[in-house]
């Protein structure tokens, strides 16, 4: 996989991509069809780009059923909110069938010595959550000012 063909590293030149290998933020992992990757509850400081394969995040209820919340292809990463949040995972991530993880980790993004890449790369982190919280406080703060300005 070309990883500068992603949204997460098509910004990043090869150099600093090859700055972030060096400085051990990254690992590759392989895993065969049906192996976790990251179990519920895990407390976790990784995000997943998957490489080669496809992962399920799977959700069991208190029932034991299994419930598959997500597919996530080659080229598409997963677990970030709960890698850069540090809170325990509420789903699983398993191998559909056999797949290559390339994992970062988020120390790099509290590394000074690496910024030069980071900043290039944190922005689609940023996007979505920052998106989100506008829209929250559009639809939530204009009736609370309106409620406050008439007691």
């Amino acid at each position: 996989m070309n990883y500068f063909q992603t949204p997460l590293f098509k910004n990043i030149s090869e150099d600093e991509y090859e700055e972030m290998m060096t400085k051990n933020f990254t690992k590759k992992k392989e895993y065969k069809k049906s192996s976790f990757i990251f179990h519920a509850e895990d407390i976790i400081s990784e995000i997943g780009l998957v490489t080669c394969g496809q992962v399920l995040i799977q959700h069991t209820d208190f029932n034991g059923n299994e419930i598959i919340i997500s597919h996530i292809d080659a080229g598409q990463i997963f677990a970030e909110s709960y890698a850069l949040c540090k809170e325990p995972l509420m789903v699983n991530a398993i191998a559909a069938d056999y797949t290559k993880v390339l994992f970062l980790d988020t120390d790099m993004f509290t590394d000074e010595s690496n910024i030069r890449g980071i900043r290039k790369c944190l922005p689609i982190f940023l996007k979505s959550p920052q998106e989100k919280i506008l829209r929250f406080q559009t639809a939530y703060s204009a009736p609370v000012q309106r409620l406050y300005a008439t007691a």
